[in-house]
């Protein structure tokens, strides 16, 4: 995050220029959708509301995926890191790491690609304060064979009793969508994500009402009104959406550089030549290896079992696809650096 940015905006908050309230309402005060937009809810049904047991119990929903999901610790001396399981559509097992951050999770269920398997939603917060996001949201779609599609995205999400007040249906297809609200340049921009066959496809046309992207311009008062950007400050929206890998050219990574040790990004090597960065700060990145009898994947916040299935790739020279793009303001050349969000490799063996 921009550092000059950040210490004008605590300038502002200790001179009363910037209403405190602003700051800490990003999604109301800054996103240009109408009440009518924002009325289009999916219904989520809770399984686990915010508490501190998740490392004491196993939670089992029977409903979703193909066979039923299992959520719990994965063992009692690692007490960060969870692993969700399940088997697919052939009876094959998969398994799926994340983190546990210790700041309170919740877990809903609902069929948000309307294919008629319910899929799996975690919520949980950052910690973050001032424009730092404050959740962290991770989904498991399920594709055709029944296996889960791992995605996270960070952000100023919403919720109450009934889900997220982000994952809307604006075309009303029975398709859940996904609200992001993201800085740079001075202005908020509003991206939008769906859900569809099993995987998030990012938005880049009418869409309802609105078309997507949308931009409004940083104020020091609520300002929900969209714009076009000036073309001297050019904000850059992050590219986020799952589905462009099966369009990915098909390379292997030829080497680790560095792991995500000492707060800096984990690098690695392309058979291409490039140089790619997984970006620690937001640790949502996914790793993922497709074998013919099962799936193994985990998010670069569940760093351990992430690095070994990095690893293998690289051991093995597993053929990979990469998708994703992220604006990180330490890099030079933000749009033609790799910071992807996915790695998937296939085992045919």
């Amino acid at each position: 995050m921009n550092m000059k940015l950040i210490i004008l905006i605590f300038a502002g908050l200790i001179t009363g220029i910037i209403d405190p309230m602003v700051i800490f309402a990003f999604q109301t005060s800054y996103l240009p959708l109408g009440q009518g937009e924002l009325k289009t809810r999916v219904n989520l049904i809770s399984v686990k509301n915010d508490d501190d047991t998740w490392l004491e119990e196993t939670i089992r929903i029977p409903s979703a995926g193909v066979n039923g999901v299992v959520i719990h610790p994965q063992d009692s001396e690692n007490d960060a890191t969870i692993i969700i399981e399940g088997k697919d559509q052939k009876g094959d097992p998969w398994t799926f790491f994340t983190e546990y951050a210790g700041q309170g999770f919740s877990v809903w269920r609902a069929d948000l690609d309307n294919d008629g398997r319910e899929d799996i939603v975690l919520l949980g917060y950052t910690g973050g304060v001032g424009l730092a996001p404050t959740m962290h949201m991770t989904v498991l779609l399920f594709d055709k064979q029944g296996r889960p599609v791992p995605w996270s995205i960070e952000g100023y999400f919403g919720k109450d009793e009934h889900g997220i007040e982000d994952l809307l249906d604006l075309n009303r297809d029975k398709r859940a969508e996904i609200v992001r609200m993201a800085y740079d340049e001075g202005y908020w921009i509003t991206s939008l994500y769906e859900a569809r066959s099993g995987y998030w496809h990012q938005i880049h046309s009418k869409h309802g009402k609105s078309s997507f992207p949308l931009y409004t311009r940083f104020t020091n008062r609520a300002n929900r009104k969209a714009t076009k950007p000036e073309q001297k400050r050019a904000p850059l929206e992050d590219k986020l959406g799952s589905s462009g890998i099966s369009k990915s050219v098909q390379l292997n990574i030829t080497s680790l550089q560095r792991w995500i040790e000492n707060y800096e990004d984990a690098i690695f090597l392309l058979s291409d030549g490039r140089t790619c960065r997984l970006a620690y700060w937001y640790s949502t990145a996914a790793v993922v290896i497709d074998r013919p009898h099962r799936r193994d994947s985990a998010l670069l916040e569940a760093s351990k079992e992430a690095r070994k299935l990095v690893e293998e790739i690289i051991q093995r020279k597993l053929p990979v696809k990469i998708t994703g793009w992220r604006r990180l303001n330490y890099i030079n050349n933000r749009k033609d650096a790799c910071v992807p969000e996915l790695i998937w490799a296939v085992d045919h063996n």
